[in-house]
């Protein structure tokens, strides 16, 4: 049995206007997720930041400069702070030490101890658990890329 054209025309332009407002609907749907979503994000940076300024301040009492940075990994839902410490001597900076751990768990992730220029200790804990000797301040900050970047 054929149909005819006038029919097949119409059914195909009722079709595309029903696909039209399904495509406008989910889009309309993804916008509003992207925005709850960017909402949640900011709201887990935010806390991300406060805990890292909490943790920061218990090492002030240390010799030297103390800074520290901090960064919500989205990928794996976790707070990172990245203290740096900076002690001198004589005028000159005698020892720098860099402690990677997770924000709120307090764990050490990451160390890197140099010594009037000279590495004396450095390694990084990954995701796996597994410890990974490092050897310079390049290999420390390459090593915590995972944690300290999205």
């Amino acid at each position: 049995m054929r149909l005819p054209l006038w029919f097949l025309t119409l059914l195909c332009f009722s079709t595309c206007a029903c696909n039209q407002d399904k495509s406008r609907q989910l889009e309309a749907q993804n916008r509003e997720l992207a925005a709850k979503l960017s909402a949640a994000n900011l709201d887990l940076q935010d806390k991300c930041s406060k805990q890292a300024r909490a943790r920061c301040s218990e090492f002030e009492h240390l010799p030297g400069v103390v800074t520290c940075t901090n960064h919500y990994n989205g990928k794996l839902n976790k707070c990172f702070m990245l203290m740096s410490q900076l002690q001198f001597s004589g005028g000159a900076a005698s020892e720098w030490v860099k402690v990677l751990s997770d924000a709120f768990e307090g764990k050490e992730l990451g160390t890197l101890v140099n010594k009037a220029g000279e590495v004396t200790r450095c390694d990084v804990t990954g995701p796996d658990g597994a410890t990974t000797p490092c050897h310079s301040t390049d290999e420390f900050e390459r090593l915590i890329k995972h944690y300290m970047e999205d």
